[in-house]
């Protein structure tokens, strides 16, 4: 972002995570000036996709297992690596993990950020 900002790229960044957000495509005229300007191959771009209580429907635990609704709370990460020579996907991976109650939410999202650092060296933002 930091890099962005003192390029002058903010209108130009806005309008790919526009983009990005509402259609999961990367636009190659951003991409072809991040490769341009950071000599670089590819850009690795992500999004937390699932964030809060959902309703799970299937078998409840028990000694006699009934059908039913319980609540989860879940996050999830969806991330991507676009080429940059042609804004083309060449890998994706999406991914979540359950929390035991709305307060662990945060815990679960620091879970999914070590797993993301492990990958690529450092945390996510």
């Amino acid at each position: 972002m930091n890099f962005v900002s003192t390029s002058g790229l903010d209108d130009q960044f806005n309008v790919f995570l526009g983009d990005y957000l509402s259609s999961r495509t990367a636009r190659p005229d951003f991409l072809s000036i991040l490769r341009d300007k950071l000599q670089i191959d590819a850009v690795f771009v992500g999004r937390i996709s699932e964030w809060g209580e959902q309703k799970e429907k299937g078998l409840l635990p028990g000694k006699s297992p009934i059908k039913g609704t319980r609540t989860i709370y879940v996050v999830g990460a969806e991330m991507a690596l676009y080429r940059t020579t042609d804004g083309r996907m060449i890998w994706y991976g999406k991914d979540s993990i359950s929390a035991q109650n709305a307060s662990k939410l945060p815990e679960a999202a620091q879970a999914i950020s070590e797993v993301f650092a492990r990958f690529f060296g450092r945390p996510a933002y």
